[in-house]
């Protein structure tokens, strides 16, 4: 290895410097400790949030910045210092990097998975501060702070894919960077970290995930925390202990997979104490620092997700091999009926993943393992040079990450292997296969001293084995990904060019517009979904022109109806790369239509509310009637966001030939709740019916058991509504009208309808009602 030579330590820093980072110090925790106890005591406020901002960037400053600039960067035990062939070699590996991730970013990959289209949504949230709190759990319990990166790139670079995906090659171009930067300060060599760089960069997996937001997030900022870690136990340099906090603080909150690295510090911690025990205690004071910074950065999170465990634990939990559930289904998918089976199981494909076992994810479900046949077997020669000499610190911390990463990634967790879980072995399974060629390359140059021709011949070989596995990986990765679009990205894909203002319409079935990948796509134009047996006089919801008609293949018998109704429309059948057919679009860019078809005429159709949500409802009413009518209510009721039950006085009625006709839906842009009827009598008798009950209410059945935005009322279990249970439309959902028939005796009554008024995540919920005479 390039060994640096050793050096005097350095002088300790003036004592007046020392007590000025005292007080810097200090002057962090203040912010830090209010932050906390206003948090506990009133909840997340603005004040809450910039106190927590100062703390965080008084202690970057003071124990960071300031250390690092009055040392000048030195420290003791320094590695190899960089010259202009190390800097020049390590651009170039991250040029082609960037080339192989950067490349056709919006297509590759055709398809976008759904968690990544949620990835996207929440990010998007954080631009119009929809979340308007930053200290609780987002989409799939993640940390809101994890999607901030994400956010970043949405602000700057464009609210679209493009910018969602770039947000991921930033991410896996840190990770190369720091993969060379920790080879580097753990091996003492250039070359090793040259060559465990090159080989990551060109590693299929990550490759992909560089192109998919959220997996690779958290290991930009774990992957320079483990250096700086590293750096500052050798260097004895607080400073970079302090930063390593700040970093570890942050990317503890982002995707679960992340979370491991606790288990490797606490292991590396405990090997270091037994192989370099000076390390540990002329740092303890650095290493508190280090802590400090980690529960500073976490800061009233720290609060929220003590007091609300279940939120941060809830999905490791749901993955963990010895849960139950996840037990009984792997019982079924291996053909064994014992743990110590599936266990073993587990194992042969957690050790075998990186030359066998292939993806079992959907977010990639790549038909080959880890790493390219070419690199595989350097992976596994690179285990057995570091277990034979584990006693070398860079050896046994390799193993300490890379067995943890395996361990808890993949043997402990669901469907082994699962390569969303395991972005994070990846650094240590290329920094494995570098460093079996590092010893190959010392070995002959070891056998052949003074060659002068026999390094750069090295060099040549191992850029040629590189190269040659770099476009083998690539050439297959583009040819997998380039038409493996599933239905729902592949419908997003088509809206996601077309001008903003086209809305877009369908009838939902079997897909529908509003689920995850296709919202994001085709942000931010108005998406209708309407019922699947809807009424054709329905086709008036649809927004425009200009709008475009999916047809699913179920629903083609409705191409003549649209083009009847708008004969200037140009349809066009779309196929998936596999050539089966997905869906025809009828795209009508501007005209009238030809014919009156049952709904009335725009004017007639009563105004919007003005929706107190973030996204006001396209289409222009909510609800329909039988014949695809829009529902025109008599009388309209809004509720607030006070989360309490509801009970609209509807006024005085009159029952004449003993029975009673109600018709009920929601307004533009509102939720609405259908709790029950209840009719008080001139005698002050009381009579109340439940809304969910079919010999009464009809139009609606069958009821949604689910929420979701199908077109259809909810039958949601709630125990504070009338029988537990009440009838529900979300905000912006095309639902039928609910007809409510009761039989009476004649006279007069006074009506009033159970409803919930609305809370704050949903907005204020709202109810029209008409009375037939």
């Amino acid at each position: 290895y390039d060994r640096a030579p050793a050096t005097a330590a350095p002088a300790p820093a003036p004592v007046a410097a020392a007590a000025w980072q005292r007080r810097l110090l200090i002057l962090a925790l203040l912010p830090a400790l209010a932050s906390l106890f206003l948090f506990q005591t009133g909840g997340e406020t603005a004040m809450v949030r910039w106190l927590w901002l100062a703390s965080v960037a008084l202690f970057l400053a003071g124990q960071t910045l300031w250390p690092l600039w009055q040392s000048k960067g030195r420290g003791q035990d320094p590695s190899p210092p960089f010259q202009r062939r190390h800097l020049l070699i390590l651009l170039l590996i991250l040029a082609a990097a960037f080339y192989l991730r950067f490349d056709r970013l919006e297509t590759l990959p055709d398809d976008l998975h759904g968690d990544m289209a949620s990835m996207g949504l929440q990010a998007r949230d954080w631009l119009g501060w929809q979340n308007k709190v930053i200290f609780r759990e987002g989409w799939a319990n993640i940390p809101l702070l994890g999607f901030l990166p994400a956010a970043f790139f949405l602000h700057f670079f464009g609210n679209d894919l493009f910018a969602l995906n770039l947000s991921a090659v930033a991410a896996g171009m840190l990770t190369l960077l720091a993969t060379y930067l920790l080879a580097w300060r753990l091996f003492d060599s250039h070359r090793l970290a040259a060559l465990a760089a090159a080989i990551l960069a060109i590693n299929t997996p990550h490759i992909h995930f560089s192109r998919l937001a959220a997996y690779m997030d958290p290991w930009a900022f774990l992957l320079f925390a483990l250096f700086f870690v590293i750096d500052g136990l050798r260097s004895r340099r607080p400073a970079a202990l302090a930063l390593a906090g700040l970093l570890l603080g942050f990317g503890l909150q982002m995707y679960y997979s992340g979370r491991v690295i606790l288990v490797i510090l606490a292991l590396a911690f405990l090997y270091l104490f037994i192989m370099r025990r000076r390390w540990i205690l002329d740092n303890l004071g650095s290493i508190g620092l280090c802590i400090l910074g980690g529960l500073i950065a976490l800061g009233p999170s720290l609060l929220y997700f003590g007091g609300n465990y279940e939120a941060l634990a809830e999905r490791s939990r749901a993955v963990f091999l010895f849960y139950e559930p996840v037990m009984t289904h792997l019982f079924n998918k291996y053909g064994v009926s014992t743990q110590t089976a599936v266990l073993l199981e587990q194992i042969k494909r957690s050790l075998l993943m990186f030359n066998h076992f292939i993806d079992s994810s959907t977010q990639f479900g790549y038909p080959h393992p880890l790493f390219s046949s070419l690199i595989s077997p350097l992976v596994l020669l690179g285990a057995a040079a570091a277990l034979r000499g584990w006693r070398q610190i860079g050896a046994g911390l390799l193993l300490i990450y890379v067995a943890m990463q395996i361990l808890f990634g993949s043997i402990l967790t669901n469907d082994a292997p699962f390569w969303p879980r395991l972005i994070g072995v990846l650094p240590g399974a290329a920094l494995l296969a570098g460093l079996a060629l590092d010893r190959v390359w010392a070995a002959v140059t070891g056998a052949f001293p003074g060659r002068r021709a026999l390094p750069p011949l090295l060099a040549a070989a191992a850029l040629a084995l590189i190269g040659v596995a770099g476009w083998q990986n690539y050439t297959l990765y583009t040819a997998t990904v380039s038409h493996n679009a599933r239905a729902q990205a592949f419908i997003g894909r088509f809206l996601y060019p077309l001008p903003p203002e086209i809305a877009a319409c369908d009838f939902a079935d079997p897909f529908a517009l509003n689920v995850r990948e296709t919202a994001f796509l085709a942000y931010p134009r108005a998406l209708i979904d309407l019922p699947a047996d809807a009424p054709d006089g329905l086709v008036s919801a649809c927004p425009g022109p200009p709008f475009v008609w999916i047809l699913y293949p179920n629903q083609l018998h409705r191409l003549p109806l649209l083009q009847a109704r708008w004969p200037e429309g140009v349809a066009q059948e779309h196929f998936y790369g596999n050539g089966g057919f997905a869906f025809t679009s009828y795209l009508v860019h501007e005209g009238q239509p030809a014919a009156r078809l049952s709904s009335p005429a725009a004017e007639e159709t009563p105004p919007a509310l003005t929706s107190p949500l973030a996204l006001p409802s396209a289409a222009p009413f909510s609800a329909y009637e039988t014949d695809g009518a829009p529902f025109q209510p008599d009388q309209i009721f809004q509720g607030n966001t006070g989360s309490s039950l509801w009970r609209i006085d509807a006024g005085p009625v009159q029952v004449q030939g003993g029975e009673l006709r109600l018709h009920l839906g929601p307004l533009p842009g509102h939720g609405a709740v259908y709790d029950y009827v209840e009719l008080t009598a001139a005698d002050g008798q009381i009579i109340r019916f439940e809304a969910e009950e079919e010999a009464t209410t009809t139009g609606g059945a069958p009821y949604a058991e689910r929420e979701g935005g199908d077109g259809r009322w909810w039958r949601q279990a709630f125990a504070p509504f009338s029988g537990g249970l009440g009838l529900v439309a979300q905000a912006d959902e095309l639902v039928p009208v609910l007809t409510t028939t009761l039989a009476l005796p004649d006279g007069d009554y006074q009506l009033a309808i159970g409803s919930f008024s609305g809370d704050p995540d949903n907005g204020a919920f709202a109810l029209g009602l008409r009375v037939d005479p």
